[in-house]
């Protein structure tokens, strides 16, 4: 009786096996499924990530919504020249995380000290580069940044950029 009672789980045991592998596992390898989805898009003076100019050189408005529009005619030759607050980049998220905000340009005009440079008014740092990350939660008015624009022509010609880019994230991107 024994020797049946083993010959019964040796059977079923191969049968709960075989079952297995001819009709799967449960597994998957790929899915496609359609689903609806829902976006809203803001204007830059709206958005989560707030940019805002002074008015005077910087305006962040007009079309397409997507563009900061820069106003410096008639910059003198081998000067630097600078304008407080001319750009103001704010935190309108509703999380309550630390951002860190830097710029980056189309090309080398904009860095650190040269022909364009973008600097924190709290700190006089340049903000132009991920090593020059600012943490919102730390400036005077917590979740905005004001930046001064300081332009340098001895250094170059100013037109060149015509692009920049601005970064924002939770985490400090310099942090190992």
């Amino acid at each position: 009786m024994d020797m049946n009672r083993r010959k019964v789980l040796l059977g079923m045991g191969t049968a709960a096996i075989g079952s297995g592998a001819a009709f799967g596992s449960g597994a998957f390898t790929s899915v496609t499924a359609d689903r609806t989805a829902s976006f809203t898009v803001s204007a830059d003076d709206s958005a989560y990530l707030t940019l805002s100019g002074d008015g005077d050189y910087v305006s962040a408005s007009g079309n397409p919504s997507n563009t900061i529009k820069f106003t410096f005619d008639n910059l003198n030759e081998n000067a630097t020249t600078k304008v407080d607050g001319a750009l103001t980049i704010s935190d309108n998220g509703s999380d309550s995380a630390s951002k860190y905000v830097w710029v980056t340009g189309g090309d080398s005009t904009l860095s650190s000290g040269g022909t364009v440079d973008l600097i924190e008014q709290s700190n006089s740092g340049s903000i132009v580069s991920d090593t020059n990350a600012v943490d919102l939660s730390t400036q005077d008015t917590v979740g905005e940044l004001t930046a001064d624009i300081e332009i340098d022509t001895s250094n170059g010609d100013p037109s060149g950029l015509t692009t920049i880019t601005v970064h924002a994230q939770d985490s400090d991107p310099n942090a190992q």
